[in-house]
Parts: C-alpha cells; structure tokens; sequence
C-alpha cells in the first residue's frame, strides 16, 4: 500500500484507513478532490474502489 497522507487535506479530519461507519469494513483514501466534494477510496474487503463523498467520509471513524 502507498503511503498517500500527502493526498488528504491537512486540517480535513481525514485519515488515509477509515472505516464505513463503527462496524463496517476498513477503506482506503486514495485522492481528494475537494471541487467535486470527492474521496476517492479502495475498500479492503471487497476490493472495490469508488468516489464517496466527503461529508461523509469526514463522519466516518478511524480504522
């Protein structure tokens, strides 16, 4: 896995493993496009990847 801290917004409250709520599977942050309001992410136990929004993913706790 790359390391892609570098990617997340700083003061965003993103972190690059989050997981899907408290109980559902770990994600990766992959990229952020904060103009279309974005994350792109790679889910572990599905291996899909997908945009999923921001607000969002700024809910969603560590993994």
């Amino acid at each position: 896995m790359a390391d892609t801290s570098d990617h997340l917004p700083r003061a965003s409250g993103l972190r690059q493993f989050q997981k899907f709520g408290d109980a559902g599977p770990t994600y990766e942050i992959l990229s952020v496009d904060e103009e279309r309001g974005v994350a792109r992410v790679y889910v572990f136990e599905s291996g899909e990847e997908f945009d999923y929004r921001l607000t969002q993913a700024l809910t969603d706790p560590p993994a």
